[in-house]
């Protein structure tokens, strides 16, 4: 695929990802330097869901064959701090 076609797709991918992924579920949304990818941190309802919204967008549409897709799930700092110190105090380490 040359630079321009994947451009296309990629301008494609702009306009339809806001109709699959609506704007309050997304915290945030990066462009890598250098790299052809994209970093996404959204709050999807279920792992189903973020499934099928990845399903409709043309990356996977049209080239998902060549799309890498890594998903790191997240949770808050803050409850991590929480659970430090439940644990330590309830001695589950």
């Amino acid at each position: 695929m040359s630079q321009r076609e994947l451009y296309e797709v990629w301008k494609r991918e702009t306009q339809e990802a806001p109709k699959v992924i609506k704007k309050e579920m997304v915290k945030g949304l990066y462009k890598v330097s250098g790299r052809r990818e994209v970093v996404l941190i959204a709050d999807f309802e279920s792992h189903q869901a973020l499934d099928e919204a990845l399903s409709q967008l043309p990356f996977s549409q049209e080239i998902g064959h060549s799309v890498q897709i890594e998903i790191i799930p997240l949770h808050p700092y803050g409850d991590f701090v929480n659970y430090l110190d439940r644990a330590l105090r309830e001695k589950l380490v």
